[in-house]
């Protein structure tokens, strides 16, 4: 086998059967290996040469239920795989390639099959982005589509910044960014309201009562003005 000296030993005593394995590699249905005899053998019924199938993983993961952009910056954006899979979020035109990937990544999560990816887009810059999976034999999924990420910036000649929430989704506890806020009111999807207060603690508010699901938030400052968001409770 391949000139390995510990396939050298002499055999001895009586031999009536000998089975050899030969590595077969399925992805390329080729034997991986040669082999050879030196010596004579007697009295043997027959030497059975038993091929060794060793199975390759070439089928790529494939994604599902990607997070459609656009999405602010500081949203995180989910993907599934259906295999073990490291999913990796990279700017739009990154090549399939698992260096490239890795080298480009922005964000990245290891999951098991079908359990949720979530890929923080917090720090990152304005622009389009896909997603890739790579199972733990290198094989890599077909990119998502693109998701454009927008970034927050200031408001010219102001300091102050487009109204929006962090972290979304969110578990426990939301903060509203880009305004001064007085009050807030959050509705459910049917309109009901299910939170209002007007005392913020740092513009950020305990949403742990709720139930997992969609949510709307308005919010006023003290001189009047109203801007509404959406977040997702988890």
């Amino acid at each position: 086998r391949d000139n390995d000296p510990k396939w050298g030993a002499a055999l001895s005593g009586t031999i009536t059967r000998i089975d050899i394995e030969i590595p077969h590699n399925s992805a390329t249905n080729a034997n991986q290996g040669d082999l050879w005899f030196t010596g004579s053998f007697t009295d043997i019924d027959y030497i059975e040469f038993v091929p060794f199938v060793e199975v390759v993983d070439i089928i790529p993961p494939v994604l599902s239920a990607v997070t459609a952009g656009p999405v602010t910056a500081g949203e995180d954006i989910s993907a599934t795989s259906n295999e073990d899979a490291v999913v990796y979020m990279v700017p739009s035109g990154t090549a399939k390639v698992q260096a490239d990937i890795i080298a480009s990544s922005v964000s990245n999560a290891t999951v098991v099959a079908d359990a949720v990816a979530t890929l923080s887009t917090t720090g990152i810059d304005a622009g389009n982005y896909i997603v890739f999976a790579i199972d733990v034999a290198g094989n890599i999924s077909d990119p998502s589509a693109a998701i454009e990420v927008t970034v927050i910036d200031a408001v010219p000649g102001s300091v102050a910044l487009r109204f929006g929430i962090y972290p979304n989704p969110a578990f426990d506890i939301i903060t509203l960014h880009g305004m001064s806020v007085y009050k807030a009111y959050i509705t459910d999807i049917t309109g009901k309201t299910v939170i209002n207060t007007n005392k913020l603690d740092g513009n950020s508010i305990n949403i742990s009562d709720l139930r997992p699901g969609v949510y709307f938030v308005k919010a006023a400052s003290s001189g009047g003005e109203t801007q509404v968001a959406r977040f997702i409770k988890k």
